[in-house]
């Protein structure tokens, strides 16, 4: 697909970025690049506490079988699978930053019953609470960026602007996010610590997606 297909036509009309687009970017496109920073913070440390993290420290420190929780990690994929492509679909009707925005509200709501739903050690329950949280409710957010993030940058700079947001925001949130946890577990034996640090992220994104605005029915910017 790559070597046949053709470049749009927006990004063929789009003038030269600078030598520099990383510059360009920074510079002048701040703002998008600290909106897609945390939306992809809440979104990645979403996933990998629900479906990352949740594989080793449900068998360590709640005592599930690491068969029930690898399935539900399994069945949960699955389920995103078919979730993405029609999430994306829909935020072709209803907007974007709608979708994301209740991706994250509904991810934050579930963090407070989540890990009590896997500690039940309940085959039934710990599959639920695993297959809607990172097989419906993440995919809210991952299904929606692929075409948010884009659209919220110029053409001429629109991989450089994306990359730099969604790169910090995947190493600083889903990338820390199992070593956060364990270590906040460590010090407090409560998984309520753990929530309360994806809620602190759930909240930034929240304030930052504030400032951005729909791109669903805008024209691309050149």
């Amino acid at each position: 697909m790559r070597l046949r297909i053709e470049e749009s036509a927006t990004f063929r009309e789009a003038r030269p970025a600078e030598t520099v687009p990383v510059v360009e970017a920074v510079k002048g496109h701040w703002r998008p690049i600290l909106i897609v920073f945390f939306a992809e913070m809440a979104q990645t440390s979403y996933f990998y506490l629900t479906a990352i993290f949740t594989i080793s420290f449900a068998t360590r420190q709640l005592g599930v079988p690491k068969d029930v929780i690898t399935r539900a990690v399994l069945f949960a994929n699955l389920v995103g699978l078919v979730a993405m492509p029609l999430i994306g679909a829909w935020s072709d009707r209803i907007g974007r930053k709608r979708l994301f925005l209740a991706g994250v509200a509904l991810a934050t709501i579930s963090m407070f019953a989540f890990y009590g739903a896997i500690a039940s050690r309940d085959t039934l329950l710990v599959t639920c609470a695993v297959i809607l949280a990172a097989g419906v409710i993440h995919p809210l957010m991952f299904g929606t960026e692929g075409s948010y993030f884009p659209e919220l940058f110029p053409t001429r700079i629109r991989f450089t602007g994306v990359s730099i947001g969604k790169q910090l925001g995947t190493v600083l949130g889903g990338g820390i996010a199992p070593l956060v946890a364990t270590s906040l577990f460590a010090q407090t034996s409560s998984t309520y610590a753990i929530t309360g640090y994806y809620v602190a992220l759930a909240l930034a994104a929240m304030i930052a997606l504030g400032f951005a605005h729909e791109t669903s029915k805008s024209r691309l910017l050149g």
